[in-house]
């Protein structure tokens, strides 16, 4: 369950705030992580895609915003991780049907 915080103890360096972006700009994020991901495997390193932990752990519930915001923990979908392979080539395909619907 998500910790009980008041808006002014939530120190703002310790969670994700989300921003809202326009078509363009989510384009070009992708693109930046489709770079990223190309210049890993041309150095041979497999790729990895750094993630926002969703863990409980990392849950804190804000009541003036009436929200769960997440912390600043995050985690990596490693591919060339048998456990993370699938949720890697998952979250890859997301992003390409993003980039194909934008």
């Amino acid at each position: 369950i998500a910790d009980l915080k008041s808006l002014t103890s939530v120190d703002s360096s310790a969670i994700v705030e989300v921003a809202e972006m326009n078509s363009t700009e989510v384009v070009e994020g992708i693109e930046a992580v489709a770079v990223r991901i190309a210049q890993q495997v041309l150095a041979k390193r497999g790729f990895a895609l750094d993630i926002p932990s969703r863990a409980a752990s990392n849950q804190i519930y804000v009541p003036e915003l009436d929200r769960i915001v997440l912390g600043n923990k995050r985690g990596q979908r490693n591919f060339l991780n048998v456990k993370e392979s699938r949720k890697a080539a998952i979250t890859t395909r997301v992003l390409q049907l993003l980039y194909s619907v934008l």
